[in-house]
């Protein structure tokens, strides 16, 4: 049994990351990373690649991508081809499908006002997760107390594997938050078993992260108030609400 370090949520430039696929990877390697996942929003084309050939430089490369659903976004690993935005059901049927594992991601978020008074929204029901092999715990671009959150409920719920994931989008942020896999090798299939196993344990993020995204937050939440952006999302979570009481 060997102990690989990973980062299990990673975006590139083929939608809104900074870095190419390659420099992704280049990047996790000076880090000390031994795995890293590719997990593009509504693309998995960045990590498809890697199914025929890993890296050289030793590194494992997971095709992954970050699925929009319409309770909230989940992260899909060992896929092979794009999952496009539908319901939390459909996702998962298309997932099993190609034989996917499937993680919630953003499990507890704050809207602008929660986060002013300490307080966060749950994303998915109860149900909703137990469809999916685990949730992700530790967020590289979410804020502290929602990732402790998380990491409460997942204690509650033993039957939900853990990951950390930096969810980068520039290549500095890479390792920021990470996943320690206990696993018989590095190969795809090794991997994939001891995520199955659940023999994972999330860590970070680390200082410097949560000191740049402390300063992103209060940006990006008064940008939102001046747009109104806040109001509209309050809107279409009242209105899923609503359906779901008429169901």
């Amino acid at each position: 049994m060997i102990e690989l370090k990973a980062d299990l949520h990673c975006h590139t430039n083929i939608v809104d990351g900074q870095g190419t696929p390659e420099e992704c990877v280049e990047r996790a390697k000076r880090k000390g990373l031994d795995v890293l996942a590719i997990t593009d929003h509504r693309h998995a084309e960045g990590g498809l690649r890697y199914w025929r050939e890993q890296p050289v430089n030793g590194m494992t490369v997971i095709p992954g991508e970050e699925v929009m659903t319409d309770e909230g976004h989940i992260l899909a690993y060992f896929i092979k081809r794009t999952i496009k935005d539908c319901s939390l059901e459909e996702a998962v049927a298309k997932a099993r499908e190609q034989g996917a594992l499937l993680y919630a991601t953003h499990v507890f978020h704050p809207t602008f006002r929660r986060f002013i008074w300490g307080q966060a929204r749950k994303t998915f029901r109860d149900d909703e997760l137990a469809l999916l092999h685990g949730m992700e715990t530790r967020n590289g671009q979410t804020i502290s107390r929602c990732n402790r959150r998380a990491t409460a409920y997942a204690r509650e719920h033993t039957d939900l594997g853990v990951i950390g994931g930096s969810d980068a989008h520039f290549l500095w942020e890479i390792g920021g938050a990470w996943t320690m896999i206990r696993s018989q090798g590095r190969t795809l299939d090794d991997i994939k078993e001891a995520m199955l196993r659940r023999r994972t344990e999330a860590g970070g993020p680390t200082r410097v992260n949560r000191l740049v995204l402390r300063w992103a937050y209060y940006a990006h939440g008064f940008h939102r108030v001046l747009k109104g952006d806040h109001r509209r999302a309050a809107n279409r979570r009242k209105k899923r609400r609503r359906v779901r009481r008429l169901l």
